[in-house]
């Protein structure tokens, strides 16, 4: 493989149509966006500060100086840069051109030298791919294509990179394939994971988020739901409520995640999972939708809890085939996950 990577201590010059940002989270460090941010949802919500949400809060928490951090779906460096701030040594993958961009300019601009940009698309093997969408919603295609892809196990490799400490993924479904292309790093190193699990897209490319869960358990890592900046215990047979959620998985005993975090580790409740479900109406259709895709797979007592039995009853006319057979197949059976 060729050597993707650029330290953008080098250059990175500001461009006409964009500007940047300085946002205290808690350090003062600069994101480079559109001019015209109002037209991009994803930067608009990191100008608001509305980005740093339970999955960020816990990487930050996590990081530690000369930490080896990858982050797998950069896009314009919300996790990155404050990351390398803090003295880690970043690897940031991103698929989208615009996103690099972005990202070699607020590294430039932040004079951080221990950050390194890798163009491509994180994946089961190396090659090509091809790419569409836009800011934070580029889906990688497999076929055709001219957008390197980088299976995780070579770049380690090729790089010589001795030990990775922390690796987030969250690049719109092809979680599953990432997982798949880092094997031997998680045979080698088991780092601590923060991973998107969305079911619309997982379900896009045909699998269950299920799997990615079933494939870390397999690597011996215990698994928890990051929620109200808590961890929740999570089995591999439980249903998600919401269609979107991001996982921690982690072989570090619960005394050494509470004494680096400082986040209480407790399971989610009936009635947390119960007001879960009730925000949902003041979301798109789709959240409403998978609500009846999982009406069967969620406990009882909570369906048939009369708050939630309204919900459902109001979004039943909702119901759309098509959007019902992905979110199926994103879902999958409790019965059928594989086992570890």
């Amino acid at each position: 493989m060729d050597d993707l990577r650029s330290n953008v201590g080098q250059s990175a010059d500001e461009e006409e149509n964009c500007r940047f940002v300085r946002i205290a989270i808690p350090a003062s460090v600069e994101f480079s966006v559109n001019v015209a941010g109002s037209d991009d949802p994803y930067q608009n919500f990191l100008v608001n500060g509305l980005l740093f949400d339970d999955g960020w809060r816990l990487v930050q928490a996590l990081i530690r100086p000369r930490d080896v951090f990858f982050d797998c779906g950069a896009n314009i460096g919300a996790f990155s840069i404050p990351a390398a701030w803090r003295g880690a040594e970043v690897h940031a993958f991103e698929l989208l051109q615009a996103n690099v961009q972005h990202l070699r300019r607020a590294a430039a601009k932040n004079r951080l030298n221990s950050i390194f940009i890798v163009e491509g698309a994180v994946s089961d093997s190396d090659g090509t791919v091809g790419a569409v969408g836009y800011s934070a919603w580029g889906v990688a295609q497999k076929g055709a294509g001219t957008i390197p892809s980088i299976a995780l196990d070579t770049y380690v490799r090729e790089q010589g990179i001795g030990h990775v400490d922390l690796v987030k993924i969250d690049i719109e479904g092809s979680e599953k394939d990432a997982l798949q292309g880092m094997r031997r790093l998680l045979t080698r190193d088991h780092p601590d994971l923060v991973i998107e699990a969305n079911v619309l897209t997982c379900g896009n490319k045909g699998y269950a988020y299920r799997e990615l869960l079933s494939i870390l358990a397999r690597f011996g890592y215990q698994l928890y739901r990051i929620d109200g900046c808590k961890l929740r215990p999570w089995g591999l047979t439980s249903t998600q409520e919401i269609i979107c959620t991001d996982y921690y998985a982690t072989i570090k005993s619960a005394q050494e995640i509470s004494a680096r975090t400082g986040w209480p580790i407790v399971p989610l409740t009936g009635e947390e999972v119960i007001d879960n479900i009730m925000r949902q109406d003041r979301c798109g259709d789709v959240h409403k939708q998978y609500i009846l895709a999982v009406e069967n797979l969620l406990p009882r007592e909570i369906v048939r809890d009369e708050r939630i039995a309204e919900k459902i009853a109001k979004w039943r006319p909702l119901h759309n085939d098509e959007v019902s057979r992905v979110l199926t197949i994103g879902v999958g059976s409790p019965e059928l996950a594989p086992k570890p």
